[in-house]
C-alpha cells in the first residue's frame, strides 16, 4: 500500500523551518520554559530533564533530516486500539478523512493540547472525519497509556505504536504531531502534517492563544472541497524517540 503525496512544498506561513529554530535553543531556555509548562502529573525533575532533552535532541531531527520530504507509506494491517478494538487508520474510505496525532504521556506540550485535541474531537464528530491518538513510546505499556487517556479525558481511539509502523507511514518525527489522510480516485493521501495550531511561537513562548489552526483548516478545506493549505508545518514539542 502506498499513499499519494498530494502537495508537499513548505510555506511561509507555516510556522518555523527546523534548521532557523535550532539556533534559538540555548540551555537558560530549559529553566524559562520549566515554569511555562504542564507536565503529566507526578513527573520528577528527572523525568523533565529527560524530557527536555528529547525535545531538543526532536530539533536536531529536524535539522539533519529536513522537513521537505515524507518516506514512502509501507503498508499497516490492522491494529488494536487501548480498548482491544480494531482499527484501519490509514485505509479511508473515499469522502472522509483520518486525522493521527500522535503523542507521548511524558511530553508536556503534548500534554497541554489535549484540551484542544478533545474540542476538535468533538466539533468533528458529526463529520465523516475519524481522530486516532496514537503512541510512539515504545516503552508504554496498555494499562499506562489508559491511564494516560483518562487523566487527560482523551476519547478518540488510542493506539500503541511500539513498533512505529504509523510513525513511519506518515513521516511524523515529534509529539504533538498531525497526519491528515484522504482517498481520492483510488488513492490514499497524506493532505497535511504538521502542528496543530501556532499557540507555541518557539520553546517556552506560548502565545495567550493561537492565532493560526492549520490542522482544523486543513479538515475544514477537506470536508468543504477546497485547498490545503499550508500542506505542511513544522511542530513544536518532543522527538519521537527512536526504536531500540
Amino acid at each position: 500500500m502506498e499513499f499519494r503525496i498530494a502537495d508537499h512544498s513548505d510555506s511561509d506561513s507555516g510556522g518555523e523551518r527546523g534548521g532557523e529554530t535550532l539556533r534559538r535553543v540555548q540551555p537558560s531556555l530549559l529553566t524559562r520554559f520549566s515554569a511555562d509548562t504542564i507536565l503529566q502529573p507526578g513527573s520528577k525533575s528527572g523525568e523533565e530533564a529527560h524530557v527536555w532533552w528529547r525535545i531538543v535532541f526532536g530539533w536536531l531531527v529536524l535539522f539533519v533530516t529536513g522537513c521537505s520530504s515524507l518516506p514512502a507509506i509501507p503498508a499497516v494491517d490492522s491494529v488494536s486500539d487501548i480498548r482491544g478494538e480494531r482499527h484501519r487508520p490509514l485505509e479511508v474510505a473515499e469522502g472522509h478523512v483520518h486525522v493521527l496525532i500522535f503523542i507521548t504521556k511524558d511530553c508536556p506540550i503534548a500534554n497541554f493540547y489535549a484540551p484542544e485535541i478533545q474540542r476538535l474531537v468533538r466539533h468533528y464528530e458529526d463529520a465523516s472525519v475519524q481522530f486516532y491518538l496514537v503512541h510512539v513510546d515504545p516503552d508504554v505499556g496498555v494499562e499506562a497509556a489508559i491511564a494516560h487517556a483518562e487523566a487527560y479525558g482523551f476519547e478518540a481511539p488510542v493506539i500503541i505504536d511500539t513498533e512505529h509502523r504509523l510513525v513511519e507511514a506518515s513521516g511524523a518525527t515529534v509529539t504533538p504531531e498531525a497526519a491528515v489522510l484522504t482517498s481520492a480516485g483510488g488513492e490514499r493521501e497524506l493532505r497535511y502534517r504538521g502542528r496543530i495550531d501556532d499557540l507555541y511561537r518557539d520553546f517556552g513562548k506560548r502565545r495567550k492563544q493561537a492565532t493560526r489552526h492549520e490542522l482544523r483548516d486543513a479538515v475544514d478545506a477537506l470536508l468543504t472541497g477546497g485547498t490545503v493549505d499550508p500542506t505542511r508545518t513544522d511542530a513544536i514539542g518532543c522527538y519521537i524517540p527512536s526504536l531500540p
